[in-house]
């Protein structure tokens, strides 16, 4: 057995419309998914290539939870064999609210680059609205985090997502022990 270990990087959220510039020029990319809402990071190599290959499945899960102050946080958990990438948003923005609308309609679209790098990966994964609806509940309920929260609350709640425990297995028999955090600060 290997020691559990914690990486973090940030992340972006782009919007159809940043998506859509940012790709304009590259014919590579089918047209449909330029006018998608994606959630961007990089995971580590042995990840993305588990990943890209197709090897060990891929589950899926999207949390939510409250911190003190009315603040709250989206986490989607992406996972291959033992190893969990964790997109973590705050709520309580305008931006992630309609993120999370267009997630519940049209699916999540990830981008993931391999050590941050260039080589990226697009996967799309199906969202049930009925999650969605409960976390756009939830980010009603909370606010925007301002400039003494990110020093706070959010180094806190990073801290509490990167554990390997915070977020189970999504797979039955398979214990999680690399966990990636991608964090994707307010906007």
């Amino acid at each position: 057995m290997h020691n559990a270990q914690f990486c973090g990087a940030i992340g972006r959220l782009m919007s159809p419309q940043e998506v859509y510039a940012a790709t304009l020029s590259r014919s590579d990319i089918p047209s449909d998914i330029k006018h998608e809402w994606f959630l961007c990071g990089g995971i580590p190599e042995a990840m993305w290539d588990a990943l890209r290959d197709g090897t060990g499945g891929v589950g899926f899960r999207l949390s939510a939870f409250t911190a003190p102050e009315d603040t709250g946080y989206v986490c989607f958990t992406v996972q291959i064999l033992h190893s969990q990438a964790r997109f973590l948003l705050p709520l309580g923005s305008e931006r992630v609210e309609w993120f999370l609308k267009e997630a519940s309609l049209c699916g999540l679209h990830l981008s993931v680059a391999r050590n941050n790098g260039d080589s990226a990966i697009v996967r799309k994964f199906g969202v049930a609205p009925s999650d969605v609806i409960a976390v756009l509940e939830l980010a009603q309920r909370c606010r925007d985090l301002t400039g003494q929260d990110l020093i706070t609350d959010f180094v806190f709640a990073v801290a509490a997502i990167g554990r390997t425990a915070t977020i189970p297995s999504i797979f039955e028999g398979v214990a999680v022990s690399d966990v990636q955090v991608i964090v994707v600060p307010p906007q």
